[in-house]
């Protein structure tokens, strides 16, 4: 006969250790394979905007992989927002030095995965999606001003 356990604490965390230096390593390798993607498209697009758009999606697939084979916890959910909050990097990184433009490129990634993961580690999820829409939302409005 199977035994039924109930546990009166139940942690709001997904677990106790979350490997943050992974999620900056993802976010790091993730930007610099943006700004390969990018620049490859682009010699092949019309616009630079539309080669960092198509190298956004591309990236945010990439990136799944590597969470889910890391057992990070929602990576899907996690490369939608970065996707949204970074949603035209390739613009604005546009005309720098190639060096500038991959260290921003990994540099924001790598703080916008650990963002989001961090925002999204419990286990309720309108309250956590109202928040990180608030964060890009924010975001967006800095990036414009």
């Amino acid at each position: 006969m199977a035994k039924i356990v109930k546990s009166d604490v139940d942690s709001q965390l997904f677990t106790a250790f979350y490997p943050f230096w992974r999620i900056v390593i993802i976010g790091a390798i993730t930007g610099i394979v943006f700004w390969v993607v990018s620049g490859l498209i682009n010699n092949y697009a019309s616009s630079i905007s539309l080669a960092g758009n198509i190298a956004t999606i591309i990236t945010a697939i990439i990136a799944v992989a590597a969470m889910v084979r890391m057992q990070i916890a929602q990576p899907l959910i996690i490369a939608v927002l970065v996707g949204a909050s970074l949603w035209g990097l390739a613009e604005w990184v546009d005309g720098l030095f190639w060096a500038e433009a991959l260290a921003i490129s990994a540099g924001l990634y790598g703080l916008s995965y650990v963002l989001f993961s961090w925002l999204l580690r419990f286990k309720k999820a309108l309250p956590i999606l109202i928040g990180a829409v608030i964060v890009i939302v924010a975001i967006r409005i800095v990036i414009t001003l």
